[in-house]
């Protein structure tokens, strides 16, 4: 999906002159594509993630669209003041790209596992985040952000998808997987979780909708409510602490529009993961996995 991503943002760079990537000293193997069509337009600042935020905000504060790029927790917890001070306070243009969401970078510890961003950055004023699924996702995404101005978050899972039907998909919309059946359950996700979901839909004993989220600040309204009429259930999936992440902002969504229907919250539990291994032993390792999830959703449903 990174792969995608920065190959698209290198085509728009060719036409656009006012594009820069900065990077933190790293993902040469994924960018060196970029930096020999554009060297002009990329800065390697080095191992100074708070420095390379600060540098994007003035860069961005003379005309330019900056994007910086880095692993999941290093561009945006690391850097958090700087995000906040610089990029949000200015409502400049800079988009902060984040690689290995969730547990992506799980074989190195906790140190680089990026399960609390989402609910961190979407407590800033002016920040708008977005976590493709796909690689559908991914490309509508960058042509969004392209022409988009101010503060953005773009969380990116690690793994390269082997496999995916192209889809017609909204940036701004919530974007079904198949078709909408008019299922009394529906399941949102978004990111690295459209496989689990799939296959946890694929084992409950009851027809589900599954629609991906590439928005997830600020939120579809309008179409999320058109989403969740005449259900009975709405089930978020994530990779990412449950506490104030995406399974939260559907239940203050939920609640600011007076929605009655019972929300059901899959996700990380609120611990650090103090063991090192795949994002797939890791989701083992505390129940984010379809046997646990299935057996949360049939306890909590009535119908």
């Amino acid at each position: 999906m990174r792969d995608t991503f920065i190959e698209f943002l290198r085509q728009k760079a060719i036409d656009n002159p006012n594009i820069l990537l900065l990077t933190g000293d790293l993902g040469f193997g994924v960018l060196n594509k970029y930096r020999e069509t554009n060297p002009e337009q990329f800065i390697n600042v080095g191992i100074a993630e708070q420095n390379m935020t600060g540098v994007a905000a003035g860069l961005a504060l003379e005309g330019y669209k900056v994007f910086t790029y880095s692993i999941g927790n290093f561009c945006s917890l690391r850097c958090l003041e700087q995000i906040r001070n610089d990029i949000c306070y200015h409502n400049v243009d800079v988009k902060v790209i984040s690689v290995g969401s969730g547990l992506g970078y799980g074989s190195l510890g906790m140190s680089h596992h990026a399960t609390e961003d989402v609910s961190i950055l979407r407590a800033l004023p002016n920040m708008k985040i977005y976590a493709p699924s796909d690689l559908s996702e991914a490309q509508a995404v960058m042509n969004f952000l392209a022409y988009d101005n101010g503060p953005a978050y773009v969380r990116l899972g690690k793994m390269n998808i082997s496999s995916f039907s192209p889809r017609d998909v909204v940036v701004n919309e919530c974007n079904v997987i198949g078709k909408d059946n008019s299922c009394r359950l529906v399941l949102l996700t978004y990111g690295s979780t459209l496989k689990l979901a799939q296959s946890i839909v694929e084992k409950l004993p009851y027809e589900c909708d599954i629609y991906t989220i590439a928005q997830l600040k600020p939120l579809p309204g309008e179409n999320l409510r058109e989403i969740l009429q005449n259900r009975s259930y709405v089930i978020t999936l994530e990779e990412h602490n449950l506490c104030g992440g995406f399974g939260s902002s559907i239940g203050e969504f939920l609640l600011d529009n007076n929605i009655k229907i019972p929300l059901i919250r899959l996700g990380l539990p609120d611990q650090f993961i103090s063991i090192g291994g795949t994002a797939d032993e890791l989701r083992d390792s505390v129940g984010l996995n379809v046997e646990n999830c299935v057996n949360i959703i049939n306890k909590r449903i009535v119908l």
